[in-house]
């Protein structure tokens, strides 16, 4: 038996990062249990203020796994869990992405075990949770073309869905954050566009508890996701249907593999850095 655990240099970044990383171990473990054993490695710092114990608490991490604490060193064989790694855990998962859903339904009984959000949904509609990524990457011009989705992404893959769901009534929830400290956007609303749209009226979520938001994503009957691991691990972890942007200009993710079940929305919007939000002001 091999024992398989995140390594220390993948354990300060975002949220949804460090459980991406360890999803990808753990399942690759779940999968192939009869070679591989998973070691629970805890989260102690998260990027963006949250807390680790209770990102610990919330997805119920290290329930009924060996700790790190309790193996041998020379017994424990160390992984990043990113996808670039050219190691059976990461290459397994990029390469067959739909491998996720064999662990989906394991992954959610082990998180429901703790407390969850009260969901605001009203269940007689169709739930639809969009996840607008800003926040972060509205900090400099490089980093939003290269990771934000344009608004008419998101208005565009909404209008997807109404399409489809012609015979029920359908509720809409944004979940979004705002700018973090840039004064180089200081007096303007980068939710401006879609709090106007005519073509739908939604509830919009912004800078609420992560979990909240999270709670809601995986629950949706659609989800329309960004780029990016917090609507990845929610994507993997949603029953329903799956949309992500094909996003053709100025991204590092025109080679994104995804699960063949999605729909992709083509985003053909090219963003000039934050000069985006002047030009919608």
């Amino acid at each position: 038996m091999r024992f398989l655990t995140l390594n220390k240099s993948s354990v300060s970044d975002g949220m949804c990062s460090q459980l991406m990383r360890r999803l990808r171990i753990w399942g690759y473990c779940l999968l192939h249990k009869e070679a591989f054993t998973y070691v629970h490695s805890q989260i102690t710092k998260v990027a963006h203020g949250v807390s680790a114990d209770k990102v610990e608490t919330f997805f119920n991490l290290g329930y009924n796994e060996i700790s790190i604490e309790n193996c041998k060193s020379e017994d424990l064989e160390y992984r990043s869990g990113r996808y670039g790694d050219n190691v059976e855990c990461s290459r397994y998962f990029k390469l067959n992405p739909e491998k996720y859903n064999l662990v989906r339904d394991e992954l959610i009984a082990k998180m429901s075990i703790t407390d969850k959000p009260k969901l605001e949904f009203d269940s007689k509609k169709n739930k639809i949770a969009v996840h607008i990524r800003r926040g972060d990457i509205c900090n400099n011009d490089e980093l939003f073309s290269k990771k934000a989705c344009s608004d008419e992404y998101y208005i565009k893959a909404i209008e997807n869905v109404l399409q489809r769901e012609t015979k029920k009534e359908s509720e809409i929830y944004i979940f979004s954050e705002n700018v973090y400290n840039n004064n180089a956007l200081k007096g303007i609303d980068i939710f401006k566009k879609i709090k106007n749209t005519k073509k739908f009226k939604s509830k919009i979520f912004i800078d609420t508890c992560p979990f909240h938001s999270l709670w809601h994503m995986i629950n949706s009957d659609y989800l329309v996701t960004s780029h990016g691991a917090y609507s990845e691990f929610a994507s993997i972890l949603c029953r329903g249907k799956v949309l992500v942007p094909d996003k053709s200009v100025n991204s590092q993710y025109n080679r994104s593999l995804y699960n063949s079940e999605y729909i992709k929305v083509v985003d053909d919007v090219s963003l000039d850095g934050l000069n985006y939000f002047y030009e919608e002001s």
